[in-house]
């Protein structure tokens, strides 16, 4: 068993996220990463040499085969993070990728992937979530916006915030500006 060493969090703005390089320049450059629920596209930030793709709706990881650029090497894993994450070994890659993901679980259940995924990095955990609750529900039989009928797994089920005490700038106290 590893050590686990705690890693600082850097809390993004939506704002902010979207000016041109800010995430880029935040995310490290990594040779290996996990990316959970890539659905039919998979992480951008880095282009490393082995992507591993986690999804539990098969047509988007049959969509994604089909599609994905062939400048790395691809493991296309058909399963929920439950299923895949526990069988990964501590530190086993380099960045761990959950981009619009753990809203789409239970609360308890985002928080166990949050454990695993920084069991499983080396170096950094990426998530994007939206702050606060943001309404999304499909029915069984309708498309989703790719057009495919994986509505079952685009519904919202939790909300997130930022903790009381973690913005951007801190003072030299560590309380909040």
């Amino acid at each position: 068993m590893t050590t686990s060493v705690e890693r600082p969090i850097a809390w993004i703005d939506r704002d902010d996220a979207t000016e041109e390089g800010t995430i880029r320049r935040l995310v490290h450059p990594a040779r290996s990463v996990l990316d959970i629920g890539c659905g039919i596209r998979p992480q951008t930030l880095v282009s490393p040499r082995l992507h591993i793709c986690v999804e539990p709706y098969k047509p988007y990881l049959e969509r994604l085969q089909k599609e994905a650029k062939k400048d790395r090497d691809y493991v296309f894993l058909n399963g929920t993070w439950g299923d895949v994450l526990p069988l990964m070994p501590d530190d086993s890659v380099d960045t761990v990728f959950a981009l619009d993901v753990i809203e789409h679980l239970e609360k308890a259940d985002g928080l166990k992937l949050l454990h695993e995924a920084k069991r499983i990095a080396r170096h950094q955990v990426v998530v994007f979530t939206p702050l606060g609750f943001y309404p999304q529900s499909h029915e069984p039989d309708e498309l989703d916006r790719w057009h495919m009928h994986g509505g079952r797994w685009q519904s919202h089920h939790s909300a997130w915030h930022r903790p009381p005490c973690m913005c951007q700038r801190s003072s030299s106290s560590g309380s909040c500006d």
